[in-house]
């Protein structure tokens, strides 16, 4: 049966509901097949040749649409996208109509250092929809200035990278990333050092450092599979992550989750999945507080020891501390009849995510116009 969504989800799906129907967009138009250079982008016939002369003209409310319309037009770039200090821009891509839903497709063509970069104080409130990145010799999205907050990328494909997929800066908040895979990075495929990070229903697989390292606190890692990375979740010495709906498998030579910095705290997991992991499902140092409720699953881990969390057990409704530390293992109190707490920071006493993330299907469509993302049973 499906459940409903979480508050939190909810909260997403309405900010986003706003951004698409209750804000008037200017619309302007960037064609790399086509465009020409003494163009001004405001409509498709007078499209923008380059992404750059785009955002360089770009005001505040500007809705960028970059057209795909097969293979000849992909984005080849020169060099990164720097964005400056314009706050509320979209880039997203299309074929006939803005918000179509086709895929734009960016190669930084390892030429560019990242595929966007946002370094100017002050460009807050940028989203990035359906486009697929790749090629770029850092990272493919890199928020470096102090006050890159509320940035949202949503059902984008990032297939290849120098360094990170998504880098978020020390000193973000609010980032919102959802729907979106990220493979084949050489670092990372999300690095993230900004507070409220949120991520939910993301498939982040094949990376070949973590698939995601966590260095901020607050972040909300909600409805993801991650698959295949060195670790396939990091987090490093900071408080309060909340995992709840994941499933997270396959770590190629350690953990599936991994608490690293003794200290840390406030760390939770609900409903989730590990599932064959190299070394532990759940590695923590000693002192760490990690509070799993619901209904979770761990097995198929190769390692088990006195000090680490639990290896291979299923955890219902009652909850158990067979396998783990006892001394950090922090058992559950006011649980309702499913096993979950009645009052927890930021879920409350609503309905629950059954467990782990499933995947949907790509549609049908050569390249631009797929779409690949996850989702969870409600």
């Amino acid at each position: 049966m499906k459940k409903r969504l979480n508050i939190v989800a909810l909260l997403v799906a309405f900010s986003l509901l706003l951004s698409t129907f209750c804000f008037a967009y200017n619309e302007t138009y960037v064609d790399c097949q086509l465009g020409t250079g003494d163009s001004d982008g405001s409509s498709e016939a007078n499209a923008w040749q380059s992404l750059q002369e785009a955002a360089d003209e770009a005001a505040a409310g500007d809705r960028i649409n970059i057209e795909y319309d097969g293979a000849g037009w992909i984005c080849t770039l020169t060099s990164t996208i720097d964005l400056d200090a314009i706050a509320n821009l979209t880039f997203q891509g299309y074929s006939a109509t803005p918000g179509d839903g086709t895929y734009a497709v960016i190669d930084g063509d390892s030429v560019a250092v990242n595929i966007f970069s946002g370094a100017a104080s002050g460009n807050a409130n940028q989203t990035l929809r359906h486009i697929s990145m790749g090629g770029s010799t850092g990272d493919a999205i890199v928020t470096d200035g102090s006050s890159q907050d509320f940035w949202n990328v949503v059902e984008c494909i990032i297939t290849t990278a120098g360094d990170d997929g998504i880098q978020s800066c020390n000193g973000c908040s609010e980032h919102y990333y959802i729907g979106n895979e990220v493979t084949g990075t050489t670092g990372h495929g999300f690095s993230l050092a900004g507070a409220q990070e949120n991520l939910l229903d993301n498939y982040i697989h094949d990376t070949t450092v973590y698939n995601i390292r966590v260095g901020a606190a607050d972040i909300r890692i909600y409805g993801n599979i991650l698959d295949t990375g060195t670790y396939n979740l990091y987090i490093d010495n900071q408080v309060r992550t909340t995992i709840y709906g994941n499933t997270l498998y396959n770590s190629t030579s350690n953990s599936n989750m991994y608490l690293h910095n003794s200290g840390s705290d406030d760390h939770v997991g609900i409903n989730n999945i590990f599932d064959t992991a190299a070394d532990y499902n759940i590695n923590g140092v000693s002192g760490y507080t990690f509070k799993i409720y619901g209904y979770n699953n761990l097995s198929n881990s190769t390692t088990s020891a006195t000090n680490n969390f639990a290896t291979t057990m299923d955890l219902g409704g009652g909850q158990t501390e067979t396998g783990m530390n006892t001394t950090t293992f922090q058992p559950p109190s006011a649980l309702d009849d499913l096993g979950y707490p009645l009052a927890f920071q930021g879920l409350g006493a609503g309905p629950h995510r059954e467990i782990g993330a499933i995947m949907y299907e790509e549609t049908a469509g050569g390249a631009g116009t797929g779409s690949l993302s996850v989702s969870t049973n409600f």
